[in-house]
């Protein structure tokens, strides 16, 4: 049988979520015998009619002409209404606590597909069986307490299959307390996780897992820059292949400066810029990253993109500005001239402050008070001393 691995549409978080996710159903079902989607196949909990409307719209049409010849069997015995093989579980985004109906129980009342969340779903076409196994997703934290206490099984004779919804330790290792491969259940022939945004294929300790990544630009990482698509699995030959979907460029570009003025940074982001190519059906969604220090005197709010705009009016540009307004250098210089003065913290921390009321205009006269009143964190009588 060949397979479809896909995960992560995300409907309803702009309009690309449903071209992208329409984009990746109507390939596959040209090509595919099944189709897998690894949880959050919608952004809210709760999504609006409009999104529920335009899903529906996008599953009939992948429901037309998609008839393979594929027998599908309960092994728990409960009642299986939906006859194509379209198999989801929910994410994170979807769940909802245990006695409400969430979006994936629900479409799956309207036949859009079957929801494998805890059930053991056996596939036949020919000679050949496949069982898959589905957890829809947890909490990070509960996890492994989860998959310990479920105790999932392989089924003998079967091509087994188990789809989960999970950050994985060996993936995010700054994370604590999340599910490690370690913690999977073993003995299936094939894993498939949700969750992580961009695709992968790991294979450690016998386990071999695909992450088929997102369908659409959620987060704006590096990671998102790849290819979007699917996975199509071979389970015969064992053999993997990635099929891309056109979607909307993505480029997150970083700059980084020191001591710089307005007009310089104005200058790198449009060089910048100039350099993503362009695109006659979409416009490229860029983020711009810029950190590092400013002139003496400069705010970040003094940084006006309004002339950045109107260059690139075909750009979807997202500007992230993580400046400090002090550099390594002077916090050092700075500690070093407090010890050797032997200045008190308050008198430190009264000198900065007129150095800001001076870059802001401010001439009170009464620093000490106005210090004091920060200290003590009276924040309306502040600002009625500054207004006055």
């Amino acid at each position: 049988m060949k397979l479809a691995l896909m995960s992560d549409f995300h409907l309803g978080y702009n309009e690309d979520s449903f071209e992208q996710a329409r984009n990746a159903l109507i390939s596959a079902k040209k090509q595919a015998d099944v189709i897998l989607i690894a949880g959050d196949l919608f952004d809210e909990r709760i999504p609006t009619p409009e999104t529920i409307h335009k899903a529906i719209s996008i599953f009939k049409e992948v429901h037309e002409d998609f008839n393979p010849p594929i027998e599908i069997e309960n092994l728990d015995n409960s009642f299986l209404e939906v006859k194509k093989p379209i198999l989801v579980i929910y994410g994170n985004h979807e769940r909802r606590s245990k006695n409400l109906v969430d979006i994936i129980r629900l479409l799956e009342k309207a036949n859009m597909f079957i929801n494998v969340h805890m059930r053991k779903l056996m596939l036949k076409k020919e000679d050949e069986k496949i069982c898959v196994q589905g957890v829809g997703g947890v909490p990070q934290i509960y996890a492994k307490r989860v998959f310990e206490r479920i105790n999932l099984t392989p089924v003998k004779g079967c091509f087994n299959i188990l789809m989960f919804h999970q950050d994985l330790k060996e993936l995010m290792p700054f994370s604590d307390n999340i599910l490690s491969i370690a913690d999977l259940p073993g003995g299936f022939d094939l894993y498939i996780d949700g969750h992580i945004h961009w695709k992968r294929e790991i294979i450690e300790g016998g386990k071999r897992i695909i992450l088929p990544g997102s369908t659409v630009v959620t987060q704006m990482k590096k990671n998102e820059m790849e290819p979007k698509g699917y996975w199509l699995f071979d389970t015969k030959t064992k053999k993997t292949e990635f099929n891309t979907i056109k979607t909307r460029p993505f480029y997150l570009i970083e700059i980084k400066v020191n001591e710089a003025s307005s007009d310089e940074i104005l200058k790198r982001m449009k060089e910048e810029l100039r350099k993503v190519g362009s695109s006659e059906e979409k416009k490229p969604q860029v983020k711009l990253k810029i950190s590092g220090t400013l002139k003496p005197g400069l705010r970040s709010s003094d940084i006006s993109l309004e002339s950045v705009a109107a260059e690139f009016p075909n750009i979807l540009l997202s500007v992230s500005k993580e400046f400090r307004s002090e550099d390594l250098k002077q916090k050092i210089e700075m500690l070093r001239k407090l010890r050797n003065e032997k200045r008190s913290v308050k008198e430190a921390g009264m000198e900065v402050l007129k150095q800001r009321l001076e870059e802001n205009q401010f001439k009170l006269g009464n620093e000490e008070e106005l210090f004091d009143l920060v200290v003590e964190g009276k924040s309306e009588e502040i600002i009625k001393k500054l207004l006055s």
